[in-house]
């Protein structure tokens, strides 16, 4: 399977209207690493615990982070390592305008939209052990990729649960390592 054929296939046509740099970085195959910084960031001390059960990192400021999507045979495989703190997930196709992207017990439904200025994929549903969390408790949530100036990635992902507000929200920036 191509990478890009989970993202490519569900936003059609309007994956090349991607900046190049994110083109590039949902085409990366082979799995090339990009490297750059994040900051990670908890709601509260229950958001904290809910997010390391999710195998999501403590709070960081401006850590190193590096990053690979690697085509798989019914998806991609997502790894991030948050200043050394790796977390896998899986990203799938799921119906004709969503992905859904799979971590420990939790498994997030989004409708990506892309543009010439990035790519925005607002979460629509998220389910726990495979039952659907109900949508009232769902805050807005989501991640954004955009390029900047210098052709770098600058991403911004953020989940949030009503009661709770901010569950994590992780944001930096990442450029293709240099081999």
């Amino acid at each position: 399977m191509e990478l890009t054929a989970v993202l490519k296939s569900v936003v059609g046509p309007e994956f090349d209207r991607l900046p190049r740099e994110l083109q590039a970085f949902h085409s990366a195959s082979a799995g090339q690493a990009y490297i750059g910084t994040v900051t990670v960031r908890h709601g509260n001390w229950l958001a904290g615990v809910l997010s390391r059960i999710g195998g999501f990192p403590r709070a960081l400021d401006n850590a190193p982070m590096r990053m690979s999507i690697k085509g798989t045979a019914d998806g991609e495989r997502w790894t991030r390592a948050f200043d050394g703190h790796v977390l896998c997930s899986t990203l799938r196709k799921s119906g004709d305008a969503h992905v859904t992207e799979s971590f420990g017990m939790f498994s997030v439904t989004m409708c990506p939209v892309a543009s010439e200025t990035g790519l925005d994929m607002p979460v629509t549903g998220i389910r726990v052990l495979g039952v659907p969390v109900p949508s009232v408790f769902l805050g807005p949530s989501g991640g954004q990729e955009t390029v900047s100036a210098d052709g770098s990635i600058q991403f911004c992902v953020a989940s949030r649960i009503r009661g709770l507000e901010l569950l994590i929200e992780y944001k930096g920036t990442l450029a293709l390592a240099q081999a």
